[in-house]
């Protein structure tokens, strides 16, 4: 009974150890993705000279969910000058993007993106938009460079504590 309770613990210590390190891939893979749909939006804007509501549209129909719908929620509450932008960005962010294991600091690039974007002029806005994708791709290196230790750590920690538990319990 003693050896089945510790094969458990070793087991779900792994699984608690690989999930930790899964989280660093949706992280990742989340950054690039968001990366990606400001860009676009800063070129539909910058090149197409869409509105900022039009823009969101255009690029919600290239992208894949929950990108998708974050931006038709943004063009449809925009369109309808549903509040003020700043406001309707924050709460689209917490409803879409908070499933994407983004951290706080993640968080607080797009909160400062919203701030500063939808009643600019476009220089501000194109501005803002390369400012957010610079500090992103610093974010994105950084995780690209530390993910394969790190995933290897989280695997290796969560092996090693239920062993420690499974020693400690028998």
């Amino acid at each position: 009974m003693k050896i089945i309770g510790a094969a458990l613990c070793v087991f779900s210590c792994f699984v608690i150890g690989f999930y930790m390190g899964e989280n660093i891939k949706i992280r990742y893979n989340s950054l690039i993705e968001i990366k990606k749909m400001i860009s676009m939006i800063m070129g539909e804007i910058e090149y197409k000279r869409n509105s900022i509501s039009e823009a969101f549209y255009f690029v919600a129909k290239k992208m894949d969910e929950p990108y998708k719908s974050f931006l038709m929620e943004l063009y449809n509450k925009t369109l309808n000058t549903e509040g003020v932008f700043e406001e309707i960005w924050i709460c689209s962010v917490k409803k879409h993007l908070s499933k994407h294991k983004l951290t706080e600091k993640d968080f607080e690039y797009l909160d400062i993106l919203g701030k500063n974007i939808g009643y600019l002029g476009i220089d501000m806005q194109i501005s803002n938009f390369q400012n957010y994708i610079r500090n992103t791709q610093e974010e994105i290196e950084k995780i690209k460079g530390e993910m394969d230790k790190s995933i290897k750590l989280y695997r290796t920690l969560g092996l090693m504590a239920g062993i420690a538990i499974s020693i400690i319990l028998i």
